[in-house]
């Protein structure tokens, strides 16, 4: 070995013998694929640190170029570092990589390792086949088999192999939603899952802070199959509440129920015409099931690996399905409607509760990652002048916004004092109607007359927490009210 050390000053030196004197039996031992690894390694590192540069690849009619295969792992290499026919290069290499038996994740590393490295502009056109990699190894995978191969002649791995595959996680609203993961948000109808989705496709196409999350900006495609009249009410009124020109923002949509294995490929041309997309809503997930049992286990298994395959998109997007529950669910029990195929498939089941017009954004039953604290937001009935029936009548639609804890606390307490008066009056007067509650109690609306709504959705409140019982039309105050009440008199 020729050359000094920089730092002890002392000629280079063979530790344990020079290589020459080193029996054959004693050698480690090295396959075939690992061999051809350490070379794609090596002239990587060479391209990328010493200046080295290998003549570009450009395959001619026969396939053949310069005399070499233009599949060639160190052409591909250099054509990725110089920032040429990406697309080709990553795909093939990819192809490579994985039939030699190297993990997924360790050739996503590898190969956005080397785009990172190029020396070519990192535009638009570089971040989409940066943000492709993992499609594009997806893809490789698929062809050569499901099945991940273990390592030629060795299955087991040393602690720098296994972790060498690890692929960071990639935020894109802080602690709830991840980038090329794909999450339920499971609701009853009229829970709020629609007003929540839509606000979080605002903030997302904005980077706009949800509150304290941080928010990563990036384009947003929605699937709007389940009501797309309803959707555009909902879109035009909530530019206006958060004052967004709907005709910049970068938000893109699908109107209509399609079979999403049939436009797969179009989606894909149109999404990477795009440049790659962020974040996916699909409303919803009943609106696109190609099978004919909902409740089919297998059939739902299929569904929902067909919309994982969203997440493999240009861009790696976060995929967001709206779902119904089961029919009579609790909202303690709240799931995907079908069999647990499809939540398996998920890397998690978001859910929204509501009370009164507070609507709670958690989880149940699965979520791959941390916990996090339940989120919650305000349902808001809203107007927008463009938004009138032929008559030239004002049409209400629902937004959603997010509640600070402070603002949760407030309305809280201010359901609490409702539900203390309602009490009272109900005790005063228990065959009371909606209209004469609310007189009572000074509830009116903005037309002057009593607000029944108000009175009707306090008194469920008590019922759900078993302070009043209906019996034969009539609401009668509990043994648990009736507490309740001794108290707040002694109070």
């Amino acid at each position: 070995m020729i050359g000094t050390h920089p730092k002890t000053g002392k000629p280079y030196s063979w530790f344990g013998g020079e290589p020459t004197s080193i029996k054959h039996e004693e050698l480690p031992y090295v396959s075939e694929d690992e061999a051809k690894q350490f070379v794609a390694d090596a002239v990587a590192l060479l391209v990328k640190d010493f200046g080295y540069r290998l003549p570009a690849v450009h395959p001619t009619e026969s396939g053949k170029a310069n005399g070499h295969d233009p599949a060639a792992w160190g052409g591909l290499v250099e054509n990725i570092v110089q920032g040429r026919e990406l697309h080709d290069s990553l795909r093939d290499l990819a192809g490579k990589l994985t039939a030699s038996g190297m993990g997924d994740g360790a050739v996503v590393n590898f190969l956005r390792g080397l785009m990172a490295s190029s020396n070519a502009p990192h535009d638009d056109r570089w971040q989409a086949r940066y943000d492709d990699v993992p499609r594009a190894v997806s893809t490789a995978r698929e062809k050569i088999g499901t099945r991940q191969p273990s390592l030629p002649n060795r299955l087991l791995q040393s602690s720098a192999q296994f972790t060498g595959s690890f692929v960071p996680p990639d935020p894109l609203i802080s602690g709830i939603l991840q980038r090329r993961f794909i999450y339920a948000l499971t609701g009853h109808t009229g829970r709020g899952k629609t007003a929540v989705a839509l606000l979080f496709a605002a903030h997302v196409a904005l980077g706009r802070r949800l509150g304290d999350l941080d928010v990563e900006q990036g384009r947003v495609l929605i699937l709007a199959g389940e009501n797309p009249t309803d959707a555009k009410m909902r879109w035009i009124a909530l530019s206006q509440q958060m004052q967004f020109d709907r005709n910049e923002i970068d938000v893109h949509w699908i109107e209509g129920v399609f079979k999403v294995s049939e436009a797969f490929e179009q989606i894909h041309r149109e999404v990477q015409e795009l440049g790659g997309v962020d974040f996916i809503i699909i409303d919803s997930s009943a609106a696109f099931f190609e099978g004919d049992d909902e409740n089919n286990n297998k059939q739902q298994a299929v569904h929902a690996k067909r919309l994982r395959d969203l997440t493999h998109l240009p861009g790696g997007p976060c995929v967001l399905v709206l779902c119904h529950p089961p029919k009579n669910a609790g909202d303690d029990n709240l799931q995907p409607r079908g069999g647990g195929s499809y939540v398996a498939e998920m890397d998690g089941n978001l859910t929204v509760t509501k009370d009164d017009m507070a609507v709670e954004l958690h989880w149940q039953t699965k979520l791959r990652g941390p916990d996090f604290a339940p989120v919650n937001f305000l349902l808001r009935s809203v107007t927008h002048e463009e938004l009138k029936d032929t008559k030239g009548r004002l049409i209400p639609t629902i937004v959603a916004e997010h509640l600070s804890d402070i603002a949760q606390e407030e309305m809280t307490k201010a359901s609490r004092c409702d539900e203390d008066l309602a009490l009272q009056a109900l005790a005063s007067n228990p065959g009371a109607s909606f209209a004469e509650l609310a007189a009572s109690l000074g509830w009116y609306a903005k037309n002057g007359k009593p607000n029944r709504s108000k009175a009707q959705r306090t008194l469920g409140r008590l019922l759900r927490n078993k302070l009043i019982k209906k019996d034969r039309g009539r609401y009668e105050i509990t043994e648990k009210g009736q507490k309740i009440l001794k108290q707040k008199g002694a109070d």
